[in-house]
């Protein structure tokens, strides 16, 4: 009976002996197979099997890179390096194991950092990368800026030449029209009379219902009322307005009237003096003529 205990005891002490001497990378060959991806809890039971010293979840000495969210887990002897990622509570005596992914063990620290200096120079190149879109974005910002800018001034600049052919060609054909207006021939009272009696229609034909050219005396100014209607409201309203009486010496039957455009174009003219007025057409009725919408010629040709 004893030799079977003591048997026992020695094959007890030899797989002891066997399991202390268990590497982290034999654990992980003889244990569960650890995958990239996997959770701390769930590689600290892959590493279930190696030794305190070998085991880097023994170790406690754990380094953590922030800034990359890395944590690179050393076993005791330095002889294998656990590195994990997405890691914002690195492994402790106060957290436990922490969070993050498995991403691979390695022997040597140097290849095990060698993936912390990747991420920072991925990160650098995504930051440079990052930088160098906005400053194209900015570019291109500046550019569209720029030519809106152009384009604005161009179309201002359009404007401003448009507005002066406009005051030009204003210019011209007011200018056209004074001209035209002072190459009129003067029409009197007794001229047109004298035309209406021979020949109505020859007269109205001669004599176009348009800028007339009227000089004579006058004889009376009046001031009355009639009836207008307002464009905007359509009601009809009582307005005030003048009137010239034309000396007439030939025709004592027949005469003629100019109705001007407003009182104060009547108020300069006294009876007995001369005038000249530019009105915008004549009407005959039984014999007597008016000229309509009349204003000092000297207005309309400044």
């Amino acid at each position: 009976m004893s030799e079977f205990i003591m048997r026992r005891l020695i094959a007890f002490f030899f797989l002891a002996l066997i399991q202390a001497c268990t590497t982290a990378s034999g654990s992980l060959s003889a244990g569960t197979m650890a995958e990239r991806g996997q959770s701390k809890d769930e590689i600290r039971t892959s590493y279930a099997l190696a030794s305190g010293s070998e085991n880097p979840f023994q170790c406690r000495c754990s380094e953590f890179f922030e800034d990359v969210e890395i944590e690179i887990l050393p076993n005791k002897n330095r002889t294998h390096f656990a590195v994990f990622t997405d890691v914002s509570r690195p492994y402790s005596r106060y957290s436990r194991v922490g969070n993050g992914r498995y991403y691979g063990g390695y022997d040597t620290y140097e290849s095990a950092f060698a993936i912390v200096e990747r991420e920072r120079r991925q990160e650098q190149e995504a930051i440079a990368a990052e930088e160098e879109k906005r400053a194209e974005e900015q570019r291109l910002a500046s550019e569209r800026a720029e030519r809106k800018r152009e384009r604005e001034a161009a179309e201002k600049e359009e404007q401003q030449r448009q507005s002066q052919l406009r005051i030009k060609r204003q210019k011209e054909n007011a200018e056209k029209r004074r001209k035209a207006l002072l190459a009129k021939k003067p029409v009197t009272c007794p001229q047109l009379i004298r035309a209406i009696n021979a020949n109505e229609a020859r007269a109205r034909r001669d004599y176009p219902q348009k800028d007339i050219r009227l000089v004579g005396i006058a004889t009376d100014i009046n001031v009355g009322s009639r009836s207008e209607i307002n464009v905007f409201t359509g009601f009809y309203y009582q307005a005030e307005y003048a009137w010239v009486n034309i000396e007439e010496k030939e025709d004592l039957l027949n005469g003629c009237v100019a109705d001007m455009r407003s009182l104060n174009q009547a108020s300069y003219l006294n009876k007995g003096e001369q005038f000249e007025f530019l009105c915008d057409g004549w009407d005959e009725s039984l014999g007597n003529v008016t000229f309509k919408d009349c204003r000092p010629f000297k207005d309309a040709v400044k």
